[in-house]
């Protein structure tokens, strides 16, 4: 909020306090100590944080015509392969950085109408960097 407030942007951003991928609600604890690079992790007690899907997300702000950039950890595959085809189709252009292999989500992209490229993984000292780019056809 501090950095859309700094920037001038608080008409052209709208901050939603919850997750993307397979609808539902997860539990965090507030004080856990996470590095970012890790998937988000289901606890017990702590607060409880609702899950959107992207056909959701896509009907709540009447979505035609946007880009979406996907860099969640690993709720790639979740937000993704459980979308409709008319949810993706919402997008004109798709930019995704993967983690766990692009074939499955190239495989719903393309089924979705989207014209596909992709990187292979290059490798650093601390982490693979990977990202998918797509476009409607």
């Amino acid at each position: 909020m501090k950095n859309i407030k700094l920037n001038h942007l608080e008409d052209k951003i709208t901050l939603l306090n919850e997750g993307c991928g397979r609808s539902g609600f997860v539990t965090i604890k507030e004080d856990y100590e996470n590095t970012g690079a890790t998937d988000l992790k289901n606890f017990k007690e702590g607060k409880k944080i609702r899950i959107e899907n992207l056909d959701e997300i896509v009907k709540s702000f009447n979505l035609r015509h946007a880009a979406l950039k996907v860099d969640c950890e690993g709720c790639e595959y979740d937000l993704i392969l459980n979308a409709s085809d008319k949810a993706l189709q919402a997008f004109d252009q798709i930019i995704i950085e993967y983690h766990y292999g692009y074939r499955d989500l190239v495989k719903g992209l393309r089924r979705a109408g989207f014209k596909v490229k992709y990187s292979l993984p290059k490798y650093s000292n601390t982490q693979k960097q990977k990202i998918v780019i797509c476009m409607l056809a």
